[in-house]
């Protein structure tokens, strides 16, 4: 029933943002997706480094949340204020035991993104993945990009957690990427439950 309600109440939110802009196409709107990833990574990944020990020992909170979401919405042409936002968010939704509570804290992200800068880096659009991922973004677009974000990382166990079910799309060659990919998570964690479940 949850899980049901999850997608009733995402899957309404996306409705109501697509119609907030009318005029703009879907290859508009996903054309950021086939960018050329021509920035410095450097900084991006600088806040990662930052971030993924205190994901690691569980020392994420709503209180630093909240002020690097002030910062970014003060600055909102500075991707890199956005990046450290929407990094921590989704580090924080991942430690919540309730989707619908984490969802909340990356919802807000996924809005800024539509309406912020796209910087052309890898770490920005990987992150954005990972977002709309979360969210239960699918379709054609999103099996395509993990495909290319793997292609830039090809052990990249996060995006290649989403691309499995980017991929179950009931056609014979996605199924089959799917499976591979599965495959490839437990053979490289063969003791972590997310990925040995992804096989069923």
């Amino acid at each position: 029933m949850k899980n049901i309600l999850r997608v009733t109440l995402l899957f309404l939110a996306a409705l109501f943002q697509v119609s907030d802009s009318p005029a703009q196409s879907l290859d508009e709107r996903w054309a950021w997706t086939k960018e050329k990833w021509t920035s410095n990574d450097a900084p991006y990944r600088k806040v990662r480094d930052a971030i993924r020990p205190l994901y690691h020992a569980k020392k994420l909170n709503d209180k630093q949340l909240k002020l690097y979401k002030q910062a970014s919405l003060q600055k909102p042409k500075d991707p890199l204020a956005l990046f450290r936002w929407g990094y921590y968010a989704y580090c924080l939704a991942l430690l919540q035991p309730d989707d619908i509570v984490g969802s909340s804290k990356v919802g807000p992200v996924r809005q800024a993104f539509e309406s912020g800068p796209t910087p052309r880096s890898y770490e920005y659009t990987r992150l954005r993945y990972l977002v709309l991922s979360y969210l239960l973004q699918s379709g054609a677009r999103m099996a395509e990009l993990s495909e290319r974000l793997l292609k830039r990382d090809p052990k990249d166990y996060y995006v290649k957690y989403y691309a499995v079910s980017h991929h179950f799309t009931g056609k014979p060659k996605d199924e089959a990427l799917a499976l591979k990919l599965a495959t490839e998570m437990v053979e490289a964690e063969p003791k972590n439950a997310s990925a040995t479940s992804l096989l069923g």
